[in-house]
């Protein structure tokens, strides 16, 4: 058992308290730190507002949460950001640390993104597009599995790392261009993705590897010969 203390809040047990009729949780001022386990598995949780005062918190805080749709941060929060209901981490070159499974439709990534977390997109079929910003440098483990909505993808050239199974069992998406010549990829990164054909520059690390796995790809042409 954990020594009760307002600032944290830890384990499942304790967030109910959080959540009205609705199934919006509104944490209070003054609470710095919530558990990775304290939403799990919530289902009747539709919206969350977090305070300027919580500063740490897990992205798998609020996995299997199906109904979460939005996720709200104060905007004088220091280390925690929210963008279209989407949680970011503004201490680590702005790190996508959750996207609400409910979500539904295109979700945006801003400009300045450097990072997307393990499994921060994981299981968001409700989602029919993904833009990726510029900015963006690493997309991690299964960060995007199990995203059956997507149908199609841009990867832009400066992503240097695409981890393992991070596109796996998107079972719609088709076309997903690649368009760095250094970006390297998990042979795995698009495994259990039935339809998929990745597009990548010719000689680049990306369609070697994808070669040698045996996922469909094709060599990207030229942006004035593509259609």
């Amino acid at each position: 058992m954990y020594p009760y203390d307002p600032r944290y809040i830890y384990g499942r047990a304790t967030m109910t308290e959080y959540i009205d009729a609705e199934g919006n949780a509104v944490i209070p001022e003054g609470v710095t730190d919530i558990d990775e386990k304290a939403f799990l598995r919530c289902e009747e949780l539709k919206t969350v507002t977090i305070p300027a005062s919580v500063r740490c918190i897990s992205g798998s805080t609020f996995l299997y949460c199906p109904n979460l749709t939005a996720i709200c941060v104060a905007e004088d929060n220091d280390f925690l950001g929210s963008v279209d209901g989407v949680l970011y981490h503004k201490q680590m070159g702005l790190l996508l640390l959750r996207c609400p499974r409910g979500k539904s439709g295109a979700l945006t990534i801003p400009e300045g993104t450097r990072h997307i977390d393990a499994f921060t997109v994981w299981g968001c079929s409700r989602l029919t597009e993904v833009h990726l910003p510029e900015s963006l440098r690493w997309i991690d483990e299964g960060a995007f599995r199990g995203c059956t909505g997507l149908t199609s993808l841009t990867i832009p050239a400066g992503v240097k790392r695409i981890g393992v199974r991070a596109f796996s069992g998107c079972a719609n998406l088709g076309r997903v261009v690649i368009r760095g010549e250094e970006t390297e990829i998990a042979g795995t990164s698009f495994d259990d993705s039935p339809r998929v054909t990745v597009y990548a520059p010719a000689g680049s690390a990306a369609l070697r590897c994808l070669e040698e796995h045996g996922t469909p790809c094709q060599v990207l042409e030229p942006p004035d010969k593509e259609d």
